[in-house]
This record gives structure tokens, sequence and C-alpha cells, in this order.
């Protein structure tokens, strides 16, 4: 389970170093104020596209902003392909099953055959859950990093 608290000392220290109010970060998110308000308190944490906007504003990994790694830059990023074409070649490269990744991690089938059609991005704690079960960072599970 990821720590909110973590999160939310990790983006307010970047946001304080970057000089840039709660109103600004909002603005560069594309997202309004109050869910950054939100995730300053640790009331929330943001979808995966969030995530990535806010990695690649301040050029480090998704695990460094969520706090599973004290590394702070990123090296050799990419840009993120679909999530869909990204989980199956996860699945492929680490030869993996769906039903075996939804017995190990407890993601619902459908949740899984959404991301699988496209639908949608997993959230916060499903990246997280994904990235044990591949063995890599989060980063890596999006395509951001090959490993």
């Amino acid at each position: 389970m990821l720590n909110m608290t973590i999160f939310a000392e990790r983006l307010s220290e970047m946001m304080f170093d970057a000089n840039l109010s709660a109103q600004k970060m909002a603005d560069i998110l594309s997202i309004d104020r109050t869910s950054v308000n939100k995730y300053l308190c640790a009331k929330r944490l943001p979808s995966a596209t969030v995530l990535i906007r806010l990695a690649n504003y301040f050029n480090c990994s998704i695990d460094y902003i969520l706090g599973l790694e004290n590394e702070y830059y990123i090296s050799a990023r990419k840009e993120c392909p679909p999530f869909r074409e990204r989980l199956t070649y996860l699945l492929q490269k680490k030869n993996k099953t769906k039903a075996d990744l939804q017995r190990k991690t407890l993601i619902r089938e459908s949740t899984i055959y959404n991301w699988l059609r496209g639908d949608f991005y997993p959230d916060a704690d499903n990246l997280y859950k994904l990235s044990k079960y591949f063995d890599c960072s989060i980063d890596a599970v999006l395509g951001r990093t090959e490993s």
C-alpha cells in the first residue's frame, strides 16, 4: 500500500523548490486546485496520467514522487506507450498470464480486461501492485523507463 503522507511531503517540497502555488501546479497539470490541495493534505493520490505529468514536469521518477525510492532524477525517460500495449508487453516479457496476474495481485479480472482494452489507466495503488508483481519500478510499468 502506498503512503499518501510521503507523497504529500514530496510534492510539497518539489512545489516549494520550484516556487509553485497550488493554483499554478493545478494549471500545469490541467486539473483543478482542489485536487492539488487534496494531494498536499494526503487525502488523495493522483491518477496515473497526473503522476506522469508530475514526473515529467519535475523530471523525476514516479517512484520518487510516491516515496518508493530516494533517487530523484530519472535517466533515459521515454514517452509512455498506451497502457494496454505496455501491459501486454510486460505479460509477454515476464511470461505471465492474465489469470496469474489477477490471482497474485487480487486485482479484479474486469479491471485487467478494461486495461487491456485501453479503457483506462490503473490508479496509483494498482500501479504499485503491478510494479511488485512484475518486479520493476512504476516508471517501467508505465513504459517511462525500461526497468
